[in-house]
């Protein structure tokens, strides 16, 4: 995986082939998921290979929900062997709980059949099949991992387009801060003498005025707003696994943002909040699916 690109955890491979036993087909789906969770579906003749098959997944991914299902259509040529003492394990098993709970009629033989164990094909046959098999299954997860590198991509380019929106409403906000102090300042000034129905002495507003006008400054939600941005970007420069980090940067843009909200009186600042706020909602959805 290249550490300048970034993946997605949607993603879907397939690969078919013949080998000793019969034709085999391998279906690999990948979905978001805050952690790697493999679940592979064998049919009973390949149960032995199934930690093969979790070593070659779980280093091939770092997160996501990984499903792996594999199709065997037997050669009929292939000699099989039958486990009697299992096959008698499982019968007996059946029978004395058919009989326990008073079910009627005999044990399937063709349910026996399919249980783990009963079936396999010959020993030479069972250290032929990883050799086999593990071109097949490196090819469907090939396939998986382009197209979630596909998907990152296209993933990237929205996130990329949402990080300038954000830093061309920040712009707005920081320009708008800047010419409206002395404006923030007045309007403190009328909001205090209309609370207060009364004349203030004019020292005493004064300083009143610079406690709530010190409240209303915003310069630093903005400053740290602009570094957490600054931090996004260079982070999706970087790709890689970095889902989660970008989450957590999105949720600190969260914070400023509210605390922006909460202090300033301007419907001009606050008009540009609100779309960064509206923006950063929707890239912490759009990372949910970055691994």
């Amino acid at each position: 995986m290249s550490e300048s690109q970034l993946y997605s955890m949607t993603g879907y491979g397939s690969s078919i082939g013949d080998i000793s036993i019969g034709n085999v087909c391998i279906d690999l789906r990948t979905l978001n998921h805050r952690y790697l969770d493999i679940n592979i579906n064998l049919p009973s003749t390949l149960q032995i290979l199934y930690m093969d098959f979790r070593k070659v997944i779980s280093d091939s991914f770092t997160r996501g929900n990984i499903y792996c299902h594999v199709l065997l259509t037997p050669n009929p040529e292939v000699t099989y062997v039958i486990d009697k003492n299992i096959m008698k394990h499982y019968m007996d098993t059946l029978s004395n709980a058919m009989y326990a709970l008073n079910i009627p009629g005999e044990v399937d033989i063709s349910l026996i059949m399919n249980l783990p164990g009963v079936l396999s094909q010959s020993k030479i046959l069972e250290s032929q099949l990883w050799g086999e098999i593990e071109p097949l299954l490196k090819s469907a997860i090939a396939e998986a991992v382009r197209s979630r590198r596909d998907e990152g991509k296209a993933l990237g380019d929205i996130l990329l387009s949402m990080t300038n929106s954000l830093e061309n409403n920040l712009k707005t906000i920081e320009m708008e801060f800047k010419k409206s102090k002395s404006t923030i300042m007045a309007t403190i000034k009328t909001r205090l003498n209309e609370f207060l129905m009364a004349e203030l002495n004019k020292e005493r507003l004064e300083e009143e005025a610079a406690i709530q006008a010190q409240r209303a400054d915003i310069q630093e939600e903005i400053d740290r707003l602009g570094e957490h941005i600054s931090f996004f970007c260079r982070t999706l420069e970087a790709g890689g696994v970095c889902g989660r980090k970008m989450d957590f940067i999105l949720q600190e843009m969260s914070r400023e943002i509210n605390t922006i909200l909460s202090k300033t009186p301007l419907s001009e600042i606050k008009r540009s909040a609100i779309e960064i706020k509206c923006t950063v909602e929707q890239m912490r959805e759009q990372v949910q699916n970055i691994e």
